[in-house]
């Protein structure tokens, strides 16, 4: 077993020669983010990896069947994710099969059933681990206490929690890797009197929107310029911006980047 290390001196990515031997395989199959974990620690995951890569510890075999499981895990994440968003033909009928419903016709499927098996995925698996994860909304130190006589006047309401459910529900569809997913657990909500904030880590460095809730069916969210207003009915409208907010908001605040090629250099050990 060969074992290659990608790295810009911040993002180490670690590779081995399963599939071909003597030759790196495409994906790594364990990434340390030295920033992210300045800011997080080291997943123990990862940890577990480099107690493997010790000088007393170090086992070609181990690190091969190690590799070779993290790389399978990490290819059904991605397959799953991908039906979560999309559902396949292929996928929804099996889906449909095990559900007792035989046959059914493609026509069938992609006007009903798909977004059915969409949604079932998400009220299944998504909705469930994301309440757990937040289930007690973190603070922010960014801002001051709220006072006694200010909380007395703030009701969080059930379309509040309703659009904070949303946003954590579709940015596990919008996230477009593991390290987005991974860091919509740090995604909260704080409640002011007459707006609704939505937050990545910092209630006020990583503002994503201010929510106001309309009076005649129209909600308005506020965006970070240069976005700005969306005046919307349909909160599906949002999608794009707050995709493109998070994105950047885990950019500015130490989310885990791909390391540059262009400086990157790749070892053999």
């Amino acid at each position: 077993m060969r074992l290659g290390i990608l790295t810009n001196g911040l993002r180490f990515e670690l590779f081995v020669d399963v599939e071909n031997p003597n030759i790196m395989d495409d994906e790594p199959f364990v990434t340390l983010d030295m920033e992210a974990a300045a800011l997080r620690g080291i997943p123990a995951d990862v940890l577990d990896v480099l107690g493997t890569l010790t000088r007393t510890g170090f086992q070609p075999a181990a690190m091969s069947e190690i590799a070779e499981m993290r790389l399978v895990s990490k290819r059904l994440r991605t397959v799953l994710m991908q039906e979560v968003r999309e559902p396949s033909l292929e996928f929804c009928r099996t889906v449909l099969r095990l559900a007792k419903l035989e046959n059914v016709r493609k026509s069938r499927i992609e006007a009903v059933y798909s977004s059915m098996v969409r949604n079932a995925f998400e009220e299944a698996f998504v909705i469930p681990v994301l309440e757990l994860l937040r289930a007690s909304p973190n603070g922010d130190t960014d801002a001051n206490p709220t006072t006694d006589v200010t909380a007395q006047r703030i009701v969080t309401t059930d379309r509040e929690l309703a659009v904070y459910r949303y946003v954590c529900r579709r940015l596990a569809f919008l996230a477009s890797d593991e390290h987005q997913f991974s860091a919509i657990e740090h995604v909260h909500y704080r409640d002011y009197v007459g707006k609704f904030a939505v937050y990545y880590r910092s209630v006020n460095k990583g503002r994503l929107f201010d929510f106001i809730e309309g009076g005649n069916g129209y909600d308005k969210f506020i965006f970070p310029e240069p976005i700005g207003e969306v005046i919307t009915s349909t909160m599906a409208e949002i999608d794009e911006p707050l995709r493109a907010v998070f994105s950047q908001r885990i950019r500015d605040l130490g989310g885990a980047q791909p390391a540059n090629a262009s400086n990157l250099h790749k070892l053999r050990a």
